[in-house]
């Protein structure tokens, strides 16, 4: 039985962004945002959070960390 992993548990590196895991599943980007999965399948759609799918066209969607890490960048509000 396999069991979603809970990214507050994940090593993170400054600023609290996950480190060695190289993709996230819906639900665990929506638990790091803090955010409910829908809208990060809102955000997919819209074309503003890349994903891919794994296996099939129907496979289960996947977001890569560096797309999350652009995603947060951007979404920052600009520092002098």
């Amino acid at each position: 039985m396999m069991t979603a992993v809970d990214v507050r548990n994940l090593p993170t590196s400054p600023p609290g962004r996950p480190a060695d895991v190289a993709f996230l599943t819906v639900v665990e980007a929506a638990r790091f945002l803090r955010v409910s999965p829908p809208t990060i399948y809102r955000r997919i759609a819209d074309g503003v959070l890349p994903a891919v799918r794994v296996g099939r066209e129907s496979g289960p969607l996947r977001i890569p960390v560096a797309a999350l890490d652009r995603f947060l960048d951007a979404a920052a509000p600009a520092r002098e």
